[in-house]
């Protein structure tokens, strides 16, 4: 038999921010699944679990029609935009089937890659699970599927888990904590976008530091619009992204950041920095765009060269215009050659271009300038055109002096790269000898329980799960030492974990033995940094 089945799962993530869990994926697979019964991409949104126990009990919160609990509930869920919002309306007889119960598909809120839980508890232990679902099909009684949650702690407290699910025990980081960073950002020569490019550390502990990159983009040819970009690391020689066309949003996040690309995808007038200096009239408008005229043939409407101009006005002739044939070659279609007091430079190429120039209007004079310069393989070709009106006249005369600025927004192109290097995490000690004085034990007092301790196992019936308190803000290489009041060492604690400062005690000596409820000393020493000596208190 052949029943229908979720997208596949997603591979996630687990990490944290300072305390806050951050969970990513790559979902590339996963969206672009094909249903093996109706042969169509299906896929529909993604839901994320979260539980306080590996059998996410603490969501099973969702009942059928009978009233019997049958459903967990998400603390998230992320939808495609499209046609599809609210609940499946399935038949009377799937309903029955199901228990009286629907699927809801979501708000049409966008498909997302990361998800950042800032809800948590610090210190105690939370299990997730990323789990994608379907549309389902009403033509077909198809109910909407969603993937499975698996993750199994054994007996001996083992934790097995699944693809799509994970845990983790979010924490502070420890003192003097330097996150990693974006370092040795240059732009190639010549470098002609105009876009933002952002690098979005993600990740700290999969940041390859020191390891250099590269991000080079493709375009289209002779319109020079941007296709894809790839991302190289320039160590390892590896192609980490190759011919993306997803520039912003949910990017892949590779090596624990990802790229976004802000990219001025159309060429057009950057009014920010063009603009008329030094002239001696006030012109009523001037426009800056592609030739185009209506019932033209491709050959003869412009073509939008990402470049920069200018135009020079001088107070004599400083030479002719080109002649001009539009389309359809009558009397009122050719422009002839003309004798000009301006010249119009291409900024980009640093090189003077030619252009066709007439005159026109009956109350107002508007001065034409159209541009014609050698495009992709060499093709003559109209490009830009500059419209400058003046009011109180036909026949009002341009500039005698001064330069008109025309800049360009410009998507990115294939002469632009973006090399960078990537610094990993660090502690930097000066910082962590002024944060020491943030170390300490939580919770404190501890009375009998807290509520970030584990729970039991699902074999155990009776009893307690594990006593912890754990210390904060440990740099990595410290040693705590805990003593009794009367000066006796019960315990000693190491750290290495460079992303998280918390150190996690049992409650037991060394010889495995619980300790008695009182007053306790601690002394962290960290080599390099310092000392810190503290207390606390275990109340029965």
């Amino acid at each position: 038999y052949k029943f229908p089945q979720p997208p596949q799962k997603p591979t996630i993530t687990l990490t944290q921010q300072d305390g806050k869990v951050v969970i990513y994926w790559d979902g590339r697979a996963t969206e672009n699944d094909i249903d093996f019964i109706t042969k169509e991409k299906d896929f529909e949104g993604y839901k994320i679990y979260r539980s306080t126990d590996a059998n996410f009990t603490d969501s099973r919160v969702i009942t059928n029609g009978r009233g019997i609990l049958s459903f967990d509930e998400p603390i998230a869920q992320y939808d495609k935009v499209d046609s599809l919002s609210g609940f499946f309306y399935p038949s009377p007889k799937l309903l029955q089937q199901t228990g009286g119960v629907s699927f809801y598909l979501g708000d049409n809120t966008g498909v997302v890659n990361r998800y950042v839980d800032s809800t948590v508890v610090l210190g105690q232990t939370y299990y997730y699970a990323v789990c994608a679902y379907d549309r389902g099909d009403e033509t077909q009684d198809i109910f909407p599927t969603e993937n499975s949650k698996f993750i199994r702690r054994t007996s001996s407290g083992e934790i097995i888990l699944d693809k799509n699910t994970g845990y983790i025990t979010p924490g502070r980081r420890p003192a003097g904590y330097d996150p990693a960073a974006v370092q040795d950002y240059t732009k190639s020569e010549g470098f002609r976008g105009t876009g933002q490019i952002n690098i979005e550390v993600v990740d700290d502990k999969s940041i390859r530091g020191g390891n250099s990159y590269k991000i080079a983009f493709t375009d289209t040819g002779a319109a020079e619009a941007t296709a894809y970009w790839s991302l190289i690391n320039l160590t390892s020689s590896d192609t980490i992204i190759n011919r993306s066309s997803v520039f912003t949003g949910n990017t892949p996040i590779e090596e624990g950041f990802r790229v976004q690309i802000h990219n001025d995808s159309e060429v057009r007038m950057d009014t920010s920095k063009s603009g008329l200096e030094g002239g001696t009239t006030n012109p009523q408008s001037i426009t800056f765009n592609v030739f185009f005229l209506q019932n033209q043939p491709e050959r003869i409407n412009g073509v939008k060269l990402p470049n920069d101009y200018q135009i020079e006005f001088y107070p004599d002739i400083v030479g002719n215009s080109i002649a001009d044939t539009l389309f359809p070659p009558t009397q009122s279609n050719i422009i002839t050659s003309k004798p000009v007091n301006f010249k119009i430079k291409n900024l980009t190429k640093n090189e003077y271009i030619d252009f066709a120039y007439y005159k026109s209007g009956s109350i107002s004079t508007t001065h034409n300038i159209i541009f014609k310069e050698s495009v992709g393989g060499g093709e003559y070709r109209h490009t830009w055109r500059v419209n400058i009106t003046y009011n109180g006249g036909n026949n009002i005369p341009l500039e005698t002096s001064g330069i008109l600025s025309l800049y360009t927004l410009k998507p990115f192109g294939s002469s632009d790269e973006v090399t960078f290097k990537m610094k990993g995490a660090n502690i930097d000690d000066a910082s962590a000898k002024d944060q020491m004085d943030k170390i300490k034990v939580v919770p404190n007092p501890y009375v009998v329980t807290h509520e970030a301790e584990a729970r039991l196992l699902s074999s155990q019936v009776s009893g307690r799960g594990e006593r912890e308190i754990r210390f904060t803000y440990i740099p990595p290489g410290a040693t705590i030492s805990i003593y009794t009041v009367r000066g006796e060492k019960i315990k000693t604690l190491t750290h290495d974990d460079l992303y998280v400062g918390d150190v996690y005690w049992n409650l037991r000596t060394e010889e495995n033995l619980d300790v008695a409820y009182g007053v306790y000393v601690f002394v962290v020493e960290a080599p390099g940094i310092g000392t810190k000596i503290g207390k606390f208190a275990l109340i029965k």
